[in-house]
């Protein structure tokens, strides 16, 4: 017997047994009250014909008399009869032996009256009582039995109860037949869904032929379900199917991804010392792009005569793998340019020409280009468009700048270059727009600010540690939060008194 069918006769015990309790007891009541109706009407009919016949004919017993009261005796339901003279005197009656006292009390007020009471010998009983009319007055009273009208009524009450139970049986025989018609296809969905729980995908079950065959022959919700139930399977095929396709290719754009950042970071001076036979350059960076590529750059070259350090940082608009390109493009033509020109505003002019006309994505990039004399200090740099560099000194503030515009947005633009001393062990710490746009959970910046407090903290330290200090700073700033642009900085300290001699 299946949960299914076990619900079902519950349901139908409770609601059969509700309605058969109910209209059982509803139809014997309404029995009852008919009948207690009928048995008064029949009571008071009897006594009225009684007093109509007159004192004068019921006082005196012979067998006219005891034919008329036996002929009323033998009504269904009458018990007893009595007979009474105007001064209440019996004169008549139908028991074996006295009056119940019961029964002693005359009616008063000349009008028929009817009583509910209980007799030993009878129980329950309909007393009605009847005036005479005549000459000599009196009055007859007439005893219904009542417990006949209660047993009448619950044998009905049985009855009706028998014809129900039989119903019931008979309803709960079509109803099982119905349940296993019903219940036989969703035993096979609910095994076919639980088979799909454990199906790989890859094809379809060997069951959706049977579902789609369930499908097939019902009309109802039973099959409209088979059907919904055989085309999510297939639509999960298809799902997974394309799903593994795509986690192929996005496993493969993450392999390549993972080479073209090898690449990127290839490109950038990350071994450190980068020049070990100059103890008077002591340099550090930091790069983190904030997708797999970036388009932040930095780079360290030493002139011919190794007298001079050029160097450069530039953030390129936007990020993945376009910036990463175009940030190629700018190091390997700054690199040619550098090697062309020795003053800073040429080296950025001409790079910024050849990106405006090879520039068809509209990427743009900002730029720091200096040229640091390892004998005298004396920097000679240009800005496009980039963060003015600290120079941590005595004292930690920007390089005076002249900002131009970033490469690639006019042939045109021009530039300028600017000139600075360095003293004996001072840093030049350089860095992109997001090392201050780094932000925290509340989407608050670091900003210069919080440069300045580390630098001034750090201002005697080596560049790596002062590197270091600004990283730590900004992971513990932002934790929690996504890091939302490439975070480039570098740090250049002129020792000359370290100079190889």
């Amino acid at each position: 017997m299946g949960k299914l069918f076990k619900k079902t006769l519950g349901l139908l015990i409770v609601l059969f047994g509700g309605i058969a309790l109910f209209t059982s007891l509803y139809s014997s009541w309404s029995l009852y009250v008919h009948m207690e109706s009928e048995y008064r009407w029949r009571g008071t009919a009897i006594a009225r014909s009684l007093s109509e016949i007159g004192m004068d004919i019921l006082d005196k017993r012979s067998s006219v008399t005891d034919a008329i009261f036996n002929q009323y005796l033998e009504s269904p339901g009458v018990v007893y009869i009595v007979v009474r003279d105007a001064n209440g005197q019996i004169k008549y009656h139908t028991f074996q032996g006295a009056v119940p006292r019961i029964l002693s009390q005359v009616n008063p007020t000349g009008r028929t009256m009817v009583n509910r009471m209980y007799l030993r010998d009878f129980g329950q009983v309909l007393d009605i009582q009847h005036s005479m009319i005549g000459l000599q007055r009196g009055s007859v009273q007439v005893g219904m039995d009542l417990e006949w009208v209660k047993r009448m009524a619950w044998r009905a009450f049985l009855v009706q109860q028998f014809i129900i139970f039989v119903i019931f049986i008979i309803t709960i025989f079509v109803a099982a037949v119905i349940v296993r018609r019903l219940a036989s296809p969703l035993s096979d969905l609910a095994n076919y869904a639980e088979a799909l729980s454990h199906h790989d995908f890859r094809e379809p079950s060997l069951h959706q032929r049977q579902i789609l065959q369930i499908a097939k022959t019902n009309t109802d919700e039973v099959g409209h379900l088979a059907k919904a139930i055989a085309q999510m399977e297939n639509q999960l095929i298809a799902y997974i199917r394309n799903l593994k396709e795509t986690m192929m290719a996005k496993e493969k754009i993450e392999s390549e991804l993972n080479v073209a950042r090898e690449i990127q970071m290839n490109m950038v001076p990350r071994d450190f010392p980068l020049f070990p036979s100059h103890p008077e350059l002591n340099i550090h960076s930091y790069i983190e792009p904030a997708k797999a590529v970036g388009g932040d750059f930095y780079d360290f070259v030493l002139s011919e005569n190794k007298q001079k350090l050029a160097f450069s940082i530039g953030d390129v608009s936007g990020k993945g793998i376009p910036a990463a390109l175009f940030m190629a493009i700018t190091t390997t033509l700054i690199k040619a340019a550098s090697a062309q020109f020795d003053d800073p505003a040429r080296v950025v002019s001409t790079v910024n020409r050849k990106l405006c006309r090879e520039n068809k994505s509209g990427l743009f990039v900002t730029v720091f280009y200096g040229v640091l004399d390892l004998k005298t200090g004396i920097l000679d740099y240009c800005v496009g468009g980039h963060n003015p560099p600290y120079l941590v000194s005595t004292e930690v503030a920007t390089i005076p700048t002249t900002p131009g515009l970033p490469m690639g947005i006019d042939e045109n633009a021009e530039y300028c270059s600017q000139r600075a001393q360095l003293q004996p062990n001072d840093t030049l710490f350089l860095f992109t727009d997001g090392v201050t746009e780094c932000r925290n959970r509340r989407g608050e910046f670091f900003e210069d600010a919080g440069i300045e407090r580390l630098l001034a903290q750090y201002k005697t330290a080596a560049s790596e540690v002062m590197c270091e200090a600004v990283v730590s700073a900004l992971e513990e700033f932002s934790r929690g939060a996504a890091q939302s642009d490439d975070i480039t900085m570098a740090a250049i300290k002129w020792r000359p008194e370290l100079e190889t001699v």
